[in-house]
Parts: structure tokens; sequence; C-alpha cells
């Protein structure tokens, strides 16, 4: 089966995200659409460019897309880093969905806001 999660955080960051997706990697062919790692620093992760980048880890295929990175813990700052995943998602959806090709099922990880789960239901149609 061809499962995509859908998560603004992944590995390198440490999320409980990253144990399912190796679990269901075991039996399944899956893909994690993801931000650019920078929890919980406000900076990027060594060896990431905030940019759309392909990667594998263990099993997984790994879309990455721009984020806007949240530098100060304020309304402002955190509402752009969760509306970047979502606007970021929309300017990349002809490649996401060119390298994805076909999902049996999409899962979305979405700690909080519930925001990213707008991609989610925009390759439910067109997938």
């Amino acid at each position: 089966m061809n499962i995509l999660i859908v998560t603004p955080h992944f590995w390198p960051e440490n999320f409980p995200i990253n144990n399912v997706a190796k679990h269901l990697s075991k039996k399944n062919n899956v893909s994690i659409l993801t931000g650019t790692p920078h929890y919980p620093n406000p900076k990027i992760f060594k060896k990431y460019k905030n940019l759309f980048s392909l990667e594998k880890y263990e099993n997984i295929k790994i879309i990455r897309i721009p984020i806007f990175l949240r530098k100060k813990s304020n309304f402002f700052y955190i509402s752009l880093n969760y509306l970047s995943f979502i606007l970021s998602f929309f300017f990349y959806k002809k490649k996401i969905i060119n390298i994805l090709n076909s999902v049996d099922t999409i899962l979305n990880y979405g700690i909080s806001p519930i925001t990213s789960a707008i991609p989610c239901m925009y390759l439910k149609k067109k997938i």
C-alpha cells in the first residue's frame, strides 16, 4: 500500500510520527510531506537549506517544502509558520503530485493547529 503522511515536523526532529512512519514502512511504501527541520530551535538544522528537496530516511521517501521559521514564540511568527506550510504546499503542488504518483491512504500528523490537514484534503481529490 502507498501511504502518504503529511506533517509539519519529521526526522531529524524528534516526534512520535517518526516511529509510526518507520513501523508502517516495514510493509508499505511510505512518503512524508513535511517542512524544513527546525524544531525546537528557530534555525534550520545543519545540512538543510530552506528549499524544496527530496531525500530518503531508511525506507521512507521525504518531500520537504520550505517554511517560514518561527523566530519568536508569539502569535505573529507562529501563524506565519503554519500558514507558510500551506502556501508552500500549493506553490509546489504539481511537483509533489508528480513525485507521489499514486497514494492509497493519506494520514495527517497535525500537532496544532489542524491547518496541516488542508494539503491532505486537496491531495485526496487530486491523487
